[in-house]
């Protein structure tokens, strides 16, 4: 009978020890000493809960869960209180006040010009001679200057051809869409597309002008 006064006992000051933490989790400094108390109290009635698993368990119980909302309670207030320290110090060290509602910093949108489609539309010529390809002058009307041109020559067993490469690339940080073009030179000083090649294109039109480029 005295035993079991004693785990009795156990419950009731593991529930008390848990009510103080829980009345002290509030108060500025106090709450350390609180945070001691809902940890003893969270051991307490755990223990008295084992103790009475089959019997009286309500203490144990009550006093565990109260424990738990103390040292959770401790836990907010002090990043809070953390917060506010903060504010504080930046404040008076360098005459202004912190804001802690960081927004995502966005990149600008691209104005990179080529679309799938607009790739799509460019007509082949002859990859020799380039007869029936998109002209050059077209292009840059439409698209604008390249972001980069290498001109080189071609040749065959009975004509030598000039040739340029034109580069068009996004220069947005996260992008890898680009375009390469391959032209070849005419005798009346055009440039017809013989070849093309593309990468990571979208398909929404960044140009009102959706026709065929020859």
């Amino acid at each position: 009978m005295e035993k079991n006064s004693e785990t009795q006992a156990l419950g009731i000051v593991a529930l008390t020890l848990a009510v103080i933490a829980l009345l002290g989790s509030w108060i500025p400094l106090l709450n350390y000493i609180a945070f001691l108390f809902g940890v003893l109290a969270l051991i307490l009635g755990l223990i008295a809960f084992w103790i009475h698993r089959k019997g009286k368990k309500a203490p144990g119980i009550i006093a565990s869960a109260l424990a738990a909302l103390a040292i959770g309670i401790f836990a907010l207030t002090q990043a809070s209180y953390a917060r506010s320290l903060d504010e504080i110090f930046y404040e008076s060290e360098y005459g202004y006040e912190t804001d802690y509602d960081y927004e995502e910093e966005t990149l600008p949108e691209s104005e990179f010009p080529w679309t799938q489609k607009d790739f799509d539309n460019l007509v082949l010529g002859d990859e020799t001679t380039g007869a029936g390809g998109a002209n050059l002058k077209d292009i840059l009307a439409k698209f604008g200057d390249p972001s980069s041109t290498i001109k080189g020559s071609a040749e065959t067993q009975s004509q030598k051809f000039e040739t340029q490469k034109l580069w068009y690339i996004d220069e947005a940080v996260d992008s890898d869409r680009s375009v390469m073009l391959l032209f070849v030179k005419q005798d009346n000083g055009d440039w017809l597309l013989i070849s093309k090649a593309a990468e990571e294109l979208d398909e929404n039109p960044k140009n009102s002008d959706e026709e065929t480029v020859t």
